[in-house]
Formats: C-alpha cells, sequence, structure tokens
C-alpha cells in the first residue's frame, strides 16, 4: 500500500496560511521558552544539591518540595550540566 503525497497548503484556505505560519512560530517561540526553563529547574535543582551532605538529604527535599521524581531531577540536573551556559540553537524552526 503507497502512501500518497498530500501538500498540506493545498488541504488549508489560503487565508489561513499566515495564520498558520503564526502559529508554527509561536510554537517555535514556546519550544525554545521550554527548554531554557528546563536548564534551569535543572541548574537549581544542582544549586540545591550543594547544600546537603549527601544524597539522601537532597532527595528527601527533593520528594518533599519539588513535584519531580528522582528520575526527572536527575534528567532536569544531566541536561543543566550538560548545556548550561550554552548556546542551543541559533533558531528553532521546522
Amino acid at each position: 500500500m503507497s502512501k500518497s503525497i498530500v501538500n498540506w497548503k493545498s488541504s488549508v484556505a489560503e487565508s489561513k496560511h499566515a495564520e498558520l505560519d503564526r502559529m508554527a512560530g509561536n510554537i517555535a517561540s514556546q519550544i525554545e521558552t521550554s527548554v531554557k526553563a528546563f536548564i534551569s529547574i535543572g541548574y537549581t535543582l544542582n544549586q540545591a544539591r550543594g547544600f546537603f551532605p549527601g544524597d539522601l538529604e537532597f532527595g528527601q527535599w527533593r520528594a518533599e518540595m519539588t513535584p519531580f521524581s528522582q528520575p526527572q531531577a536527575e534528567r532536569f540536573m544531566r541536561v543543566a550540566s550538560k548545556f548550561q551556559g550554552k548556546k542551543l540553537v541559533e533558531k528553532t524552526s521546522f
């Protein structure tokens, strides 16, 4: 079974193309904001970790004071360690 290629522009009224372009730009902006927030959360968790003598105490604080599970917090923290201060992309585009 072969798939036919559909051009999205031909399936939407031309008067809606500018609005769809604006929506795509909005999505790109939200992605950039989300990535920055993800890194900021991880950076803040890394800072907080520095206040505790060990992982147990930090884990107790994290469980009580944040909505993140241990694996979630660890992902945030790893990403922040890798990307903090680096320019991620020039421009988000699809």
